[in-house]
């Protein structure tokens, strides 16, 4: 609406302060993570079973200390790459940090900078969900390493920040679902009851007996391909990367 009000946002910028993070593993398994980060140099790409290695880490914010388990995480070798480097977190016990219990600290680069971060306000804007997603400040082992992206995971308080009932969060396949949480799922008969219709609905539909609308909320789709569409957004619609939550009242 005003084209000069960047000048004004320029040097907010300039005197933010971000949230820090001070994170600390121990320098074995830094060592470990180090040989990881070659070894993924070497094969052109981050595959399963190194981010499959979990590390024991602590994370101080504002003076409280938080255990966690901390692996390498992202596909690509822009996530290791530089003096940077993407991890996943969760944290130990019933805490949680920042509303969180399961986050990703990624290099900004992999995520386009603030590209993703005004495809979330998007999203939230139009009513869909979207994940808890900021910038913070990172220490690690007493050395600054700068701005991070910090993105929240798949799991039920991000659900329930969005205002739904805890559900189904699944990435869809074309032979099958993978579902988050599967062993609370598998614990409770009423959300193996779900995830077993719900397999049965997307195999249908992926073999073309169902249609668009019969598995999915047609206007909240229709409005996410809208924001794809509009920020260019096509890498998020390939299979591999699709996440969707299953509606357990309709």
């Amino acid at each position: 609406k005003n084209r000069t009000t960047f000048v004004s946002n320029f040097f907010t910028g300039l005197t933010a302060s971000p949230q820090r993070l001070e994170i600390n593993i121990k320098h074995k398994d830094m060592q470990r993570i180090r040989y990881l980060i070659e070894k993924s140099i070497k094969r052109g790409r981050i595959y399963s079973d190194v981010k499959d290695e979990t590390f024991s880490a602590e994370i101080n914010y504002n003076g409280t200390v938080y255990k966690c388990k901390l692996s390498l995480t992202g596909q690509n070798l822009d996530h290791i790459v530089s003096s940077k480097t993407s991890f996943k977190l969760k944290i130990k016990g019933n805490h949680a940090l920042l509303g969180m219990k399961e986050f990703a600290l990624l290099v900004p680069k992999s995520r386009g900078y603030l590209s993703e971060w005004i495809v979330h306000k998007l999203q939230e804007a139009e009513g869909l969900i979207s994940l808890r997603y900021d910038f913070v400040d990172v220490t690690l082992n007493g050395k600054h390493s700068g701005m991070f992206v910090l993105e929240e995971h798949f799991e039920k308080r991000l659900i329930e920040n969005n205002g739904h009932k805890e559900g189904i969060i699944f990435k869809p396949g074309q032979d099958s679902i993978y579902t988050y949480n599967s062993n609370k799922i598998a614990a409770d008969s009423l959300l193996s009851n779900r995830l077993s219709m719900l397999n049965r609905s997307w195999l249908s539909f992926i073999s073309g007996d169902k249609k668009v609308k019969d598995i999915f909320d047609v206007e909240k789709l229709a409005k996410d391909f809208a924001i794809t569409e509009l920020v260019n957004g096509y890498h998020s619609r390939w299979m591999g990367n699709l996440r969707y939550y299953h509606i357990p009242i309709t």
